[in-house]
């Protein structure tokens, strides 16, 4: 089973059951953005520090097989549905199949125009 996390947006709504955070303050139901500020509350990030929920801070990383590359790195909140999302699409024959979404799904129809 492959994952599909989909980071959310600052204003995506969230619903949580706050039995599940035992040191977070959280409420049932939050945006995305409310979240990353009672992390950083927990966390007792200052306003230096708040740049790894928002533009990042800088950082190297070194991944197996590769070198160490300079960047930033940034905290963000991410969503994996439990059942994959499904649309409908209409075949050579007009008939109708389901099938997975792709993020390749945009591409492929632009190339389908191009042939």
């Amino acid at each position: 089973m492959s994952h599909q996390f989909a980071m959310l947006n600052q204003n995506d709504v969230i619903s949580v059951n706050p039995e599940n955070f035992d040191r977070l303050d959280v409420s049932k139901t939050m945006t995305a953005s409310e979240l990353i500020e009672v992390i950083k509350e927990y966390i007792g990030s200052d306003d230096h520090d708040a740049k790894l929920f928002t533009e990042g801070m800088e950082a190297k990383v070194l991944r197996p097989g590769d070198g160490w590359k300079k960047g930033k790195i940034r905290v963000c909140i991410e969503f994996e549905p439990d059942e994959p999302t499904v649309k409908e699409i209409v075949v050579n024959n007009n008939s109708k199949l389901n099938q997975e979404t792709s993020p390749l799904d945009d591409l492929r129809e632009k190339l389908k125009y191009t042939e």
